[in-house]
């Protein structure tokens, strides 16, 4: 007996419900915002904590649905106006401030400020360990007292020492003037290799004429 084979045509319809749109922002070390959205399908019903089934609005899905993201973005937090943020969104990356000289009351004098390198006024007191394995950058900061009049670019800039003794950095990659007074900083520099880790840093000094004396206010060395 032959085997007669009929194909028949099946229309089936499908329902398409659409979707909800979750925001997320993760703001970034340079102060970029990455943006995304998670979707969330939208379900005949929600139902709560006491089974009572809720139509899916916006509000519900957002109370029980929470948006995942990737290990990398770290914890979100659902705000009052319905975006879920990194928390670094409103606190920043953490900052390590290291003090180099804090003195209220009294400024740093740089006596007779000489053209070629130094230690910050010419004493090695100012070198401080730290262990920067969490940090990616690093910027100076200073407030200017009184300036330099100094035809030789005089100016402050971040070293760094694996054994407290060999420094590394000549102010390349950013440096403060002593040509001006008031508060002044760095930008933000990225870290060579050989100043991540347990190392030395400290602040040094060039540019002077030997006869000006620039003085200062807070010092500090900031990583990030």
């Amino acid at each position: 007996m032959k085997k007669i084979f009929i194909p028949i045509l099946v229309l089936i319809s499908v329902q398409s419900f659409g979707q909800l749109k979750l925001y997320a922002e993760n703001r970034k070390i340079d102060n970029t915002i990455d943006s995304f959205y998670i979707r969330v399908p939208l379900l005949d019903s929600i139902r709560n904590s006491s089974g009572v089934a809720l139509y899916p609005t916006v509000e519900s899905l957002r109370d029980y649905y929470q948006p995942v993201f990737p290990a990398s973005f770290g914890q979100f937090i659902r705000y009052a106006d319905g975006i879920y943020r990194n928390a670094r969104y409103y606190i920043g990356y953490p900052i390590t401030v290291i003090p180099i000289y804090a003195d209220a009351g009294v400024n740093l004098v740089l006596t007779d400020q000489p053209n070629s390198e130094q230690p910050l006024a010419n004493s090695q007191r100012s070198g401080v360990r730290v262990t920067s394995y969490q940090a990616t950058q690093a910027r100076l900061t200073c407030i200017v007292m009184a300036l330099s009049a100094s035809v030789n670019s005089p100016r402050l800039y971040f070293q760094y020492s694996t054994d407290g003794v060999n420094w590394t950095g000549d102010g390349t990659l950013g440096n403060i003037s002593l040509s001006s007074t008031g508060a002044k900083e760095t930008a933000w520099i990225d870290l060579p290799g050989g100043a991540i880790g347990d190392v030395y840093v400290r602040v040094a000094q060039n540019g002077g004429n030997g006869t000006a004396d620039p003085a200062l206010g807070n010092v500090t060395i900031q990583f990030r």
